[in-house]
């Protein structure tokens, strides 16, 4: 690529560095041990997908994260502390969450250390041919424009109590820059809007129902059965929805693209990757969907089983009590279950990138 995005190499996605940043600390857990001393391994990760928007803009670059590795080997605190250019990956850093490291060990005991990690991303590592080799003045301003928009929208997405209320249409560009920029704009308020309706309906609030505290006198469990149909309902009717919103700023592009002089490096990257996605049509995610379905189907047994057995179980001191040892077993297998889909959705879909659509 151009003398703009002349950073190093991908190297497979991962530069691994793990350079020592605070003393250590002792932990109990010393069965994670099988040396008596021995620096962190790495044993498992998860490849981050090259950020959607980074693609489309054609951007290259890198982030550095820093974290903690604990004693049992699980990744926690995970916070960006640089990046090129700004915005644009910081939110890869979200995978570190499923990496797993054998841990540091001192005198046979598992021990906590800090880390930290550089994740950069080349488009040579993509089979991608809309991006030009060098990039026109007009097609960078455009770009910087589009990114931060695109940044400020998944900003608000990413904080759960974020505001969302919508963009403004109007642009500050010149045409024809800013009637592409606008279809951008009413897309990313369908964005926002699809995002309040996908936070309203949350099936987390069925979670939230069936906690111990919101179990006492059994006074919920009527309600549940018909709060997660709807539910359902409502969700599988969103999966089918974000792709008619895709499908629309696809098509408003192209008609823009067909009505307008465009010169051809512009065409190819703000105009052609549309008409490529459109061709190939838009699916909702539907991995996402059969993972879902299993959930629902989960969180129906599990209420079924405490409407069945609800002279056998009572709450006390905030946890379930049942009759016999049996039922408590039959309980916590549910909810085994039901945390263990919760964990795979987080594995698979933690970025707001993939919410949404297949194949990214």
């Amino acid at each position: 690529m151009g003398a703009r995005t002349s950073w190093s190499g991908y190297s497979s996605l991962i530069v691994f560095a793990l350079p020592l940043l605070i003393a250590f600390q002792a932990s109990a857990n010393s069965d994670a041990c099988r040396l008596p001393d021995q620096d962190v391994v790495l044993i498992e990760t998860v490849q981050p997908p090259y950020p959607y928007l980074a693609h489309l803009f054609c951007i290259e670059g890198h982030a550095k994260f820093e974290f903690t590795i604990r004693a049992d080997g699980t990744v926690a605190d995970v916070e960006p502390i640089d990046s090129e250019p700004v915005g644009a990956f910081e939110g890869t850093g979200d995978v570190l969450r499923f990496w797993q490291f054998e841990p540091r060990c001192i005198d046979g005991k598992a021990v906590e250390r800090n880390a930290r990690q550089t994740i950069e991303f080349k488009l040579s590592s993509l089979p991608s041919g809309h991006c030009p080799d060098q990039l026109p003045e007009e097609v960078l301003d455009m770009r910087i424009e589009l990114t931060a928009l695109y940044q400020q929208i998944q900003g608000r997405i990413r904080d759960p109590n974020g505001n969302l209320k919508p963009l403004a249409v109007e642009s500050m560009l010149d045409e024809p820059f800013a009637s592409i920029e606008r279809a951008h704009r009413r897309y990313l308020n369908e964005r926002l809007e699809f995002e309040r309706q996908w936070r309203v309906l949350s099936l987390r609030s069925i979670t939230l129902a069936l906690e111990p505290a919101n179990l006492a006198n059994g006074r919920h469990l009527e309600q549940l059965p018909p709060a997660l149909e709807y539910l359902a309902e409502q969700r599988t009717e969103l999966y089918w929805k974000w792709p008619d919103i895709q499908h629309a700023l696809s098509r408003e592009l192209i008609e823009l693209g067909e009505s307008t002089e465009l010169d051809d490096t512009v065409r190819s990257m703000l105009i052609d990757p549309h008409a490529q996605a459109l061709a190939e049509g838009f699916e909702p995610n539907h991995a996402m969907i059969s993972l879902e379905q299993s959930l629902v189907s989960e969180y129906r047994a599990l209420i079924d089983f405490l409407q069945n057995h609800r002279h056998e179980w009572e709450v006390k001191e905030n946890a379930l009590e049942f009759a016999d040892q049996q039922l408590s077993r039959q309980y916590r297998q549910q909810r085994d279950a039901i945390n263990a889909i919760h964990h795979a959705w987080d594995r698979k879909f933690f970025m707001p990138e993939r919410v949404y659509w297949s194949g990214i």
